[in-house]
């Protein structure tokens, strides 16, 4: 799985590919091997992951509102300007 997100990502050439790709395996069992995996990892993980989880949410909200402010403010404007053509209609008639 790594290898397919690695190679979506890095497209510059084989050599340069297969380069990063041993880097990126390299420093993985360097760093397993100095901080193996704990018991405890699993609750980091999952609070981590929560965390991702409602900062997604928040954004979400963010943006709904900001869409929702931006339908009424133009909702406002297109009938302030439907009502002054149609003021506009009637003095020239």
């Amino acid at each position: 799985m790594l290898r397919k997100a690695m190679y979506v990502t890095f497209k510059w050439s084989d050599v340069r590919y297969d380069m990063i790709a041993r880097i990126c395996v390299a420093l993985t069992n360097c760093h397993a091997s100095y901080m193996p995996p704990r018991k405890d990892d699993s609750t980091h993980y999952r609070s981590v992951l929560a965390l991702y989880q409602s900062m997604a949410g928040e954004a979400k909200e963010k943006r709904a509102r900001s869409q929702q402010a931006y339908r009424m403010g133009r909702d406002e404007r297109m009938s302030a300007s439907r009502i002054s053509h149609e003021d506009e209609e009637t003095q020239l008639s």
